[in-house]
């Protein structure tokens, strides 16, 4: 009996010792999937516009970005869209189609509302959700939208009086990382109030 309970009181610490490490590699592992990359939802899209990506290509000088951010709640979905060297913008939208295929409007982005017009620039911000879908998507939630997104098979495009079908466009896909958008995001945000600097200087010289 004694040399049984010696034996007992050398295994218990080994024991502990077992539960403890289990506990915190299941811990681990947990949360190594909750932070991996590819189990969450993206929550950010960006790309850039340029008539190159247009169907079929437009000789343009126009360039933009459009950026989105989804809500935490992932029912609605923030957005910035700027674009310069362009004029007589009518309309801009998310469209569905993969690169290089023309498809039907889904989200209209911009409005005389949402945006402001000034010399051969135009910039629009505003925040929409699956209630503002319009044409294939129209009744459909936002989660559809993101997954269109996520696969390559939306875009984004600025349509002009010159160019009726688009004059700048620019695909949306996995590619267009968190980074990526914030890294957009900040220099868009740098270009505002480097313009806002400029207006000023203008208004002081004169």
């Amino acid at each position: 009996m004694r040399y049984l309970r010696l034996l007992a009181l050398l295994l218990i610490p080994f024991f502990v010792m077992g539960i403890i490490a289990s506990t915190a590699a299941a811990t681990a592992k947990a949360q190594g999937k909750a932070s991996s990359p590819g189990q969450a939802t993206n929550r950010n899209f960006v790309t850039s516009m340029s008539g190159d990506e247009e169907t079929p290509p437009v000789d343009t000088q126009a360039r933009g970005v459009a950026i989105f951010h989804l809500s935490p709640d992932g029912l609605s979905m923030d957005y910035k869209l700027n674009a310069s060297n362009i004029i007589s913008v009518t309309a801009g939208h998310i469209h569905i189609g993969t690169v290089g295929v023309p498809g039907p409007v889904v989200v209209p982005l911009v409005s005389q509302s949402a945006c402001t017009f000034r010399d051969r620039q135009v910039r629009c911000e505003g925040t929409f959700t699956a209630a503002n879908f319009v044409g294939p998507l129209a009744g459909h939630p936002m989660s559809d939208l993101i997954a269109m997104m996520e696969e390559g098979r939306a875009y984004t495009n600025v349509h002009t009086t010159a160019h009726p079908g688009g004059e700048i466009r620019g695909q949306l896909g996995r590619g267009n990382s968190s980074a990526a958008a914030n890294k957009v995001m900040q220099m868009a945000k740098m270009g505002s109030s480097t313009d806002a600097k400029q207006e000023q200087q203008s208004c002081g010289n004169h």
